[in-house]
């Protein structure tokens, strides 16, 4: 046992010099470009949709079907578990403890849920959310140049090894990147980053002011709740991003640096 430890502990070791700084940028590029991915996979049209992933959610709140308010439209008993939300690429929906029915727009539902009486029309609210408010043009821009980024950096060179003149022996070495890739890693995470920090700023905002508007055009007879990790997955991206591009600038004035020190030489 302690043989098999030491041999993966040398392997590691050996491992680790090899593991060069354009990796963890790589790292955190990834991280933000699966974050998008599930941001929008939720409530999509494939046949296993994330209705847990969701921007916006509507039903109809219990109370008020009690409510004697004369200014509040009584809910019907039948309405009252009716749920939809809504997301970039589709809205589920569902009755009861049913399973959920994801379409991209509301003439999609099964007939056996439009046929449910709908005062406030939640299931119209969230159709007419996801194609005339959300907008996923923003994530999709952002993710691929973050693509394109992760390629520049797949292109820089390792290490390998070379004959030292002078002593004979083997030495490892790696050569700087082409500064032009790294200047276009550079404006691809400059422009990325921006990108994905408006598109969740217009998710956010968009949500809470619908979600707002909603209830108080009904009276709270109808419980909106923003997507916790919609908001999650649309704000950690703009967290990662900003960090590559600040580990990108870095990289690229230290190697400008050591290149006009080189030249000096």
């Amino acid at each position: 046992m302690a043989q098999l430890k030491n041999r993966y502990s040398i392997s590691f070791q050996r491992l680790v010099p090899f593991l060069g700084y354009h990796h963890f940028v790589i790292c955190v590029i990834l991280s933000a470009i699966i974050c998008h991915c599930m941001l929008l996979a939720g409530n999509n049209l494939t046949a296993s949709p994330l209705p847990s992933i969701h921007v916006l959610s509507l039903r109809y709140n219990v109370a008020s079907s009690q409510s004697q308010a004369p200014n509040v439209t009584l809910i019907p008993s039948e309405s009252i578990n009716l749920q939809v939300r809504a997301g970039y690429f589709g809205i589920c929906a569902r009755s009861a403890k049913a399973a959920w029915t994801c379409a991209g727009t509301e003439s999609q539902l099964p007939l056996s849920l439009l046929s449910l009486p709908d005062p406030y029309n939640i299931v119209s609210t969230g159709s007419r959310f996801r194609t005339d408010v959300l907008f996923p043009a923003f994530i999709i821009f952002a993710s691929f140049l973050s693509f394109l980024a992760i390629v520049g950096l797949l292109t820089f060179p390792g290490w390998h090894s070379e004959v030292n003149d002078d002593t004979g022996s083997e030495v490892d070495v790696k050569p700087f990147p082409d500064r032009k890739v790294t200047l276009s890693i550079l404006i691809a995470l400059g422009f990325a980053t921006p990108l994905a920090f408006a598109a969740a700023l217009w998710q956010h905002t968009a949500a809470a002011s619908v979600a707002c508007l909603a209830e108080t055009v009904s009276g709270d007879s109808v419980h909106a709740v923003v997507g916790g990790a919609a908001i999650a997955l649309a704000w950690l991206p703009v967290f990662f991003l900003a960090l590559a591009f600040v580990a990108a600038m870095v990289m690229y004035l230290s190697i400008r640096i050591l290149d006009r020190l080189t030249d000096d030489n």
